[in-house]
């Protein structure tokens, strides 16, 4: 037996039509697609880092004193996703008092219903598989059925992990000496933010608060979940439909029908 992964491939496709051949060949391309994406992801806060820090650098420096105690903060940053997190830390490391406001979880999409959580649901969809190709290394021969799957003890565990990021985000900020504001932020003016009818004052503000998706009201709409959604379904469904070209939607999809080819 020759233990290579160009040999199980190999055999595979002689066992499989056309079809399963094309769904390898979309779902390369979906992770192409979705490395880009996050590549380009990446370079946006890196190049919001380094605004942030040429800004912080001129502004904070020459700031007299009148200035600086005119405000409660000089920075305040109106989002916890991946570009607020990053920019209230880097400006606190150079001197600026810094307050972040939030209304969920710190992390943003990215962390909690985006990049993160949609890696965990595209492992659990790939041991099956793996320890079916296992035996050809050695292993005994372990083969699951998809009915084995606990899906609620998966999601807890999903739960889990994204809640110890939050932790880890919530403590990184606060070594900072980022003041994280929990609550939903809105402007009185200028330089005045509201958080739960209490107000606050800064120089800076910078607005990070991202995006959500919307349904939109139309008949049906009651069966429409969003993709924040269904990373919380108390089951796993056996039909979908997707509207739209999210890239860790194909990944989970593809993953899905991979494991059906298998059983």
């Amino acid at each position: 037996m020759v233990f290579s992964i160009e040999r199980i491939v190999d055999n595979r496709r002689k066992k499989k039509d056309a079809t399963n051949e094309s769904l390898f060949l979309f779902y390369k391309k979906m992770l192409s697609i979705h490395y880009r994406a996050f590549v380009l992801c990446g370079q946006s806060v890196q190049k919001l880092s380094r605004l942030t820090l040429t800004y912080f650098h001129r502004t904070m420096s020459s700031a007299d004193n009148k200035t600086a105690t005119k405000y409660d903060f000089d920075y305040f940053v109106i989002g916890g996703g991946s570009g607020g997190v990053r920019s209230s830390r880097i400006a606190a490391q150079h001197g600026a008092k810094v307050a972040l406001a939030e209304s969920n979880k710190l992390g943003g999409t990215c962390v909690n219903v985006g990049c993160v959580p949609k890696k965990l649901f595209c492992y659990a969809s790939q041991f099956r598989e793996q320890f079916h190709d296992a035996q050809a290394y050695g292993w005994p021969k372990v083969d699951f059925k998809l009915e084995d799957h606990q899906w609620t003890k998966f999601i807890e565990s999903k739960n889990a992990e994204i809640k110890r990021l939050n932790d880890a985000y919530e403590k990184t900020q606060k070594d900072n000496n980022v003041q994280i504001i929990k609550g939903f932020a809105s402007f009185k003016d200028q330089h005045t933010i509201v958080v739960d009818e209490k107000e606050y004052t800064a120089k800076y503000v910078l607005i990070a608060v991202g995006g959500e998706p919307v349904i939109p009201n139309i008949e049906g709409r009651e069966h429409i979940i969003t993709s924040d959604d269904a990373f919380f379904l108390e089951k796993l469904p056996k039909k979908i439909v997707i509207v739209g070209k999210i890239c860790f939607f194909f990944e989970i999809v593809a993953n899905r029908i991979r494991e059906s080819l298998i059983s």
